[in-house]
């Protein structure tokens, strides 16, 4: 290996000249065959089943008598077919073995003949020869056939046997994907329903810890999680599979999969352990087509989350046109898909040494973790070095590589790939990046230019002087700039809200860059799977067209103005004010699910909208009935929640409580929260207020990832910014308690502000949000036309910028930006080279990909100048 690489989990803090920088889109038309996912076929012979369909695994079940044939006996040809065949094309096995098979052994059976007859005639079907004489046989009473019992000691001692030899041959094998515990129970499913003879406790025990202690690398699974030899799911080292996906998944019935898993305290054991399914076989001819009543797709795997699914149709007939393309989809959805979103190289050279660093952002946006280790890898010029990816879904990862002592990689290219020796070598795991190349990598190459002279960087914690530079800096070196925060207000994605929306411009007389509006439900959707979106693009539109965001809320109920149901069963609110919904009702449930689903589909990401909030359930959206108390359940919670975090990767989502989220925790949940009484109720001794919520479920900092708005309370929004302030707690002391970006203040844009008051108030708002301040910025020549400037950067606002945001420096058709660590009252420094020539201008600009085209965000700088900070490279 050429250079010596290492590999450290960093802030990005930028330290070189950056070479290149850039952003890459998420995609998953390349992810169709990736390994471990997906819908998988029943194969395993010498044909490929995933013609129809793509696929990356395929099923085989094989009978107990084929691979055993005495005591510590086994004969593992089939097994060895089977993993041959299917490698051979690129694929994975999903292998179970059982000793019953119903129906495949039924045509012997007469319960008329005698014990000894029924042995002589069917036993050599399900056991071999050395237990005949010995297990006894059992009839299944639905005329399926016979199954031997499951508790007699010598097949419990032959198949601990078959376990120990199988993992000792087999244990981490790249050919087997998943292998099913099974053995026990018809089809190795761990029941004999009918009948109730089933293995007891103690001996589901030895077969698990058999299991568990011969496999410590391949991963395993069982049917059922509240049948596990008296393990609770967290304590056994296995996942599930539910085999009536659709059909039994979640509901009111306590055998339903999701039921079992929460009765056991397994609703989040995906985290840790794979899981998987069959599409209930009745469903999978018509489940993407509408034709047939099945539950939610989106809400059964955001509930369970799915890594892969049995559906034989999609291989053995297949689907066309709409049906096949909404099956891709679905297929899409489950397991894994881990985009490449952004790299930054930079480079620093002393004479023909170099150091590069790599700086990678990762982000797994499927609903589940690739469960074997998995390394990013890059190569370039020979060098080679891997990481183990974190692929927790919905969490961005930032690795920082470095290699030193190489030669420059000016114009060389540089490979980002996906390595797992858990997967086969023909068919490894791709990026979900629409960048990506067919086998999966990314290719970046460098540009050519000229190589840097090493450089040093200074303290950055040194105060700024007191005296005040000139506006648009002279470029000498160490330049330091003033802080002035009185230019940001319309920054986007913070301070003062209105109510907006229509085609009229609410922020005449007070700075604003949000409007917020409220939809109600029966506008958007007309029937099952039907919708009609017209009126939220008509207030996205509108806003737009003024350079606003939205923040929107779609509502069901709204007090005062929901007053009759024209039939429907409501309930009254209790207080005079109308009539709500009930929320626990499944298809109000179901139907609310297919709108979120279709509203992530068609908006996720969308610039237009800087905050979705997750409304839906409640008076008004606000997650409460008060005073009534028949708010929507637990389970309801998390079918709506798990809905808006799977169709919403991207446009942040905010929620009304903290300790009113399902069974979520506030830091599972990728949402942030707002405070609808601030000043009234945000902190003090009541556990109902807003702080002491977040404190009671342990989010006092969940401001550090996640949003926090609010609206500052509406009897107070007159008299807050009086001489004598008429707040209960103080603004600025309550902004800072809770780090707000922003808040509504209807006042300030109809009512309006004078005087003193208006100045206050302007005031108060430079106090939400981030404020980026530049305050240091120093310029070096590294040749006659390349230019280094090192600058230093402070969000002394109160909170992040929540989406990403660059730094672009920009000297004519010259351009280079770095990504920028927003972290409250963090300065960080960043160096960043482009061609130039002496004396010549530059800017520094702020950029998000998630703001509009027209929306500028303003350094909070003397020095800014409609968004630009100009400079002059000048040595």
């Amino acid at each position: 290996m050429k250079g010596s690489w290492s590999l450290l989990l960093l802030p990005l803090l930028v330290s070189a000249d950056v070479l290149f920088s850039s952003r890459y889109t998420y995609s998953t038309s390349n992810t169709q065959r990736n390994p471990l996912r997906g819908f998988v076929p029943f194969g395993g012979d010498g044909n490929d089943p995933c013609t129809l369909f793509p696929c990356s695994l395929e099923n085989k079940y094989i009978p107990f008598i084929s691979v055993m044939s005495n005591w510590n006996t086994f004969d593992f040809s089939i097994i060895e077919r089977t993993f041959a065949n299917v490698a051979s094309r690129g694929h994975q096995t999903i292998i179970r073995i059982y000793v019953d098979y119903p129906e495949d052994n039924s045509g012997s059976i007469n319960v008329r003949h005698t014990y000894y007859i029924i042995r002589s005639k069917v036993f050599q079907q399900i056991l071999p020869p050395f237990l005949a004489n010995t297990v006894q046989v059992i009839d299944n009473g639905d005329g399926t056939g016979v199954h031997p019992n499951y508790d007699d000691a010598n097949l419990i001692k032959a198949l601990v046997q078959l376990i120990n030899a199988l993992g000792s041959k087999y244990n981490g094998d790249n050919r087997i994907a998943v292998w099913q515990v099974g053995l026990l129970g018809h089809w190795g499913e761990w029941h004999t329903w009918p009948t109730t003879d089933f293995a007891s406790t103690a001996n589901q025990k030895l077969i698990l810890d058999a299991f568990t202690h011969s496999f410590t690398q391949t991963k395993l699974q069982v049917r059922y999680p509240n049948k596990i030899g008296g393990y609770a799911p967290g304590q056994l080292n296995a996942g599930y599979y539910d085999d009536s996906f659709l059909e039994d998944t979640y509901g009111d019935q306590d055998w339903y999969y999701y039921n079992q898993l929460s009765s056991v305290g397994g609703q989040d054991i995906w985290k840790t352990q794979i899981i998987g399914g069959e599409l209930y076989p009745p469903l999978q001819n018509c489940a993407f087509s509408g034709n047939c009543a099945t539950m939610d797709w989106n809400t059964c795997v955001s509930l369970t989350r799915p890594s892969w699914m049995w559906n034989n149709y999609a291989f053995s007939t297949g689907y066309s046109g709409t049906q096949k393309t909404n099956a891709l989809n679905a297929a899409a959805s489950l397991g894994y898909q881990i985009h490449l979103s952004s790299v930054q190289v930079e480079q620093t050279c002393n004479g023909n040494t170099c150091d590069v660093v790599a700086t990678v952002t990762t982000v797994n946006n499927g609903n589940a973790p690739f469960y074997y280790p998995i390394s990013l890898q890059v190569a370039t010029g020979g060098s080679t070095t891997s990481q183990s990816l974190d692929t927790t879904p919905g969490q961005t990862n930032t690795y920082r590589l470095t290699v030193s002592g190489i030669k420059s990689v000016s114009g060389q290219a540089l490979v980002f790939s996906l390595v797992s020796r858990y997967v086969l070598s023909q068919n490894q795991v791709k990026l979900a990046t629409s960048e990506a190349n067919t086998n999966g990598a990314l290719t970046v190459t460098m540009p050519t230019v000229g190589t840097t002279r090493s450089t040093t960087r200074q303290d950055t914690t040194q105060p700024a002087p007191t005296s005040q530079p000139a506006p648009n800096p002279t470029g000498l070196n160490d330049t330091f700039l003033k802080y002035d925060a009185s230019n940001t207000a319309g920054n986007p994605q913070r301070g003062f809200v209105p109510f907006g929306g229509d085609s009229n411009n609410p922020c005449n007389d007070f700075p604003c860059s949000m409007e917020n509006t409220y939809v109600p439900f029966r506008k958007l959707m007309t029937g099952w799977n039907q919708f009609d979106f017209s009126t939220l693009d008509q207030v996205f539109s509108n806003v737009a067209k003024r350079n606003h965001q939205s923040i929107v809320r779609v509502y069901v109920d709204y007090p005062d103005v929901t007053k009759s149901a024209n039939g429907t069963r409501m309930i009254d609110n209790g207080d005079g004010s109308g009539v709500h919904p009930d929320y626990n009702s499944v298809n109000l449930t179901r139907a609310l699910v297919q709108l979120i689903t279709e509203l992530g589909r068609k908006y996720d990401g969308d610039s237009r909208i800087a905050f979705w909030q997750m409304g839906l359930l409640g008076h008004w959206g606000e997650w409460h009935n008060y005073p009534t108390t028949d708010f929507a359940s637990t389970s309801v919670q998390d079918t709506i929640l798990n809905a808006f975090t799977s169709s919403f990767k991207v446009t942040r989502l905010m929620t009304r409580y903290p300790n009113k989220i399902g069974s979520h925790n506030p830091k599972d949940l990728n949402a942030g929260y707002y405070d609808d009484s601030f000043g009234e109720d945000t902190y003090g001794d009541q556990d109902w207020y807003f702080a002491n919520q977040l404190s009671s479920v342990n989010a006092n900092d969940i401001w550090t990832t996640q949003p926090i708005g609010g609206e500052l309370y509406p009897p107070y929004q007159s008299c807050a910014f009086d001489s004598k302030p008429c707040t209960r707690t103080p603004f600025g002391d309550t902004v800072s308690k809770i780090h707000a970006s922003w808040l509504w203040n209807n006042y300030a844009f109809q009512q309006k502000y004078s005087g003193d008051n208006l100045i206050r108030a302007k005031a108060a708002e430079q106090l939400l949000g981030y404020q980026i301040y530049l305050s240091k910025f120093t310029v070096t020549r590294t040749s006659s036309s390349i230019f280094t400037v090192r600058v230093d950067v402070t969000n002394k606002g109160t909170a992040p910028f929540y989406y990403p945001m660059y730094l672009l420096l920009t000297s004519g058709a010259s351009k280079t930006k770095a990504t920028l660590d927003t972290s409250s009252q963090k300065t960080m420094t960043y160096q960043l080279r482009l061609r130039g020539s002496n004396n010549s201008t530059a800017a520094f600009t702020l950029q998000s990909p998630n703001v509009l085209p027209g929306q500028k965000i303003r350094f909070a700088n003397r020095e800014d100048s409609n968004g630009a900070i100009n400079i002059k490279l000048s040595v």
